[in-house]
């Protein structure tokens, strides 16, 4: 805050402080002329009417005055107020002393009150005081004139008190100039330390803001570091699992391709040694069951290399489907007549009702092959029992096992990439079959679950949309 602005708050205060003062002023006149009214009738029988009026109307101005000062906050010219309240007052009593008479009057004791109360209460300058309490000398000095005439020169009396009133309209004036000089020093330095406390004040709060921005962004980036661990954390727990999983498929995988391929190595040097080796009879049985192993091996790495395309297929999103209308009670016949040529095993085939849909029927071919052939796996022996109904909109196809079933917290895993349960490792296969039939239902915008208790077999139920 610049000082005109502190002149200007200054000047304010002054003139709410004025109206203050004016208004002890006004009571103090309301007070002083009405006290001695009482003693006039006794002590001055003669002009008890006349001091009655003039006590009267000064009360009456004070009173009004008083009244009027109320009413407002703020006096905009208080000097001039406090003059025209003092110079009225010094008047009033002027006139009583002219009706008393100046000899029998208290003297000048009531110009001294009234000097003393001016320069206590007028908050203005020395100068401007001091001038203020001469008008008040000069108003008593003029009543006094009025009734010495020209004797006032002559008395040394009257010439006492009037020094003695310049005297004290002097003492003060030095005293109001004083309390002024400090009244203004300390309005300046409280605005200062107010204008100090308020920059301080500001500068603790950008500080505060400051510091609160810094530990809401130190926050913020413990939570972005926090996050960027875990992340981290499960990327590396994923690329871990990940590193299992394709060292447990190439383990599996090897397993799984080495069988097939040391079988076609045996069959295929017996075959060498008996075309080099005379001794070594083969009948054309022999040969016929040795090329028919051959096939059957050759199948097998065939479809180990086909479940791992179709995983890629379905990891890409490129397992296209090449829907057409077709009887799907036919195509599961078909399966299981192939399974009855190739393994000879005669699978029941159960038939609620005809089924005719638009799928792909490859695809579905290959679901049905998948879950028959577990079946046969992990039947124990037993042969599985196939069925076909609708049921609520959905062609149904359950193929039931009689094997050992599967507990409970290995019935989501068998659905995953390479998930097989531990008692069965020593069944062949890569533990993809599940995984990729269910993804060929999925596309089919259908489902596939498993029923399945310990001891008491499986059932699994492929169902999709007509």
């Amino acid at each position: 805050m610049d000082v005109e602005q502190v002149e200007h708050e200054y000047k304010k205060e002054i003139c709410k402080q004025a109206s203050r003062n004016l208004k002890i002023l006004c009571l103090l006149g309301m007070a002083f002329f009405p006290l001695f009214a009482m003693l006039d009738a006794k002590n001055h029988p003669g002009v008890v009417k006349e001091l009655l009026f003039t006590r009267l109307v000064v009360f009456l101005f004070f009173t009004a005055n008083y009244f009027y000062i109320r009413r407002t906050s703020s006096i905009k010219k208080p000097t001039l107020y406090f003059s025209l309240l003092v110079a009225f007052g010094g008047a009033g009593i002027t006139i009583i002393n002219i009706f008393i008479g100046m000899e029998n009057s208290p003297k000048f004791a009531g110009i001294m009150l009234v000097i003393l109360a001016a320069s206590t209460l007028s908050l203005t300058d020395g100068l401007r005081t001091f001038f203020l309490n001469i008008i008040l000398v000069m108003t008593y000095a003029t009543g006094a004139f009025l009734f010495f005439g020209t004797k006032l020169i002559n008395s040394g009396e009257f010439l006492f008190a009037l020094v003695t009133m310049s005297t004290t309209a002097l003492i003060g004036a030095s005293a109001a100039h004083l309390i002024e000089k400090t009244r203004k020093e300390l309005f300046f330095s409280y605005f200062e330390n107010k204008s100090a406390k308020a920059t301080l004040k500001k500068e603790l709060k950008s500080k505060k803001n400051t510091l609160d921005e810094l530990a809401e962004e130190i926050s913020t980036n413990k939570k972005r570091l926090e996050k960027a661990l875990l992340e981290a954390q499960s990327a590396k727990n994923e690329a871990e699992k990940a590193m299992k999983l394709r060292d447990d498929f190439i383990s599996v995988a090897s397993h799984e391709l080495k069988t097939p391929l040391s079988v076609l190595k045996t069959q295929s040097d017996i075959l060498n040694m008996g075309l080099d080796d005379k001794t070594l009879r083969l009948t054309k049985e022999d040969t016929k069951k040795i090329l028919e192993n051959f096939n059957t091996n050759v199948e097998s790495i065939n479809r180990l290399i086909d479940d791992m395309r179709d995983v890629t297929r379905v990891e890409s999103g490129n397992l296209d489907l090449h829907s057409m209308k077709f009887n799907l009670n036919e195509l599961v016949q078909k399966v299981l007549n192939n399974f009855s040529l190739s393994d000879g095993v005669d699978i029941k085939l159960i038939q609620h009702q005809v089924v005719v849909g638009k799928w792909d029927p490859f695809r579905l071919e290959q679901v049905v092959v998948n879950l028959v052939s577990n079946a046969i796996k992990y039947g124990g022996g037993n042969l599985p029992e196939v069925h076909i109904d609708i049921k609520d909109g959905f062609a149904c196809i359950e193929v039931v096992d009689f094997g050992a079933g599967i507990a409970k917290e290995d019935q989501e895993k068998i659905f995953t990439k390479y998930g097989r349960v531990k008692k069965d490792d020593q069944v062949s296969g890569l533990g993809l079959g599940l995984y990729i039939s269910q993804e060929i239902v999925r596309s089919h915008g259908g489902r596939i679950s498993v029923v399945s208790e310990r001891g008491k077999g499986s059932t699994f139920k492929v169902e999709i949309p007509l």
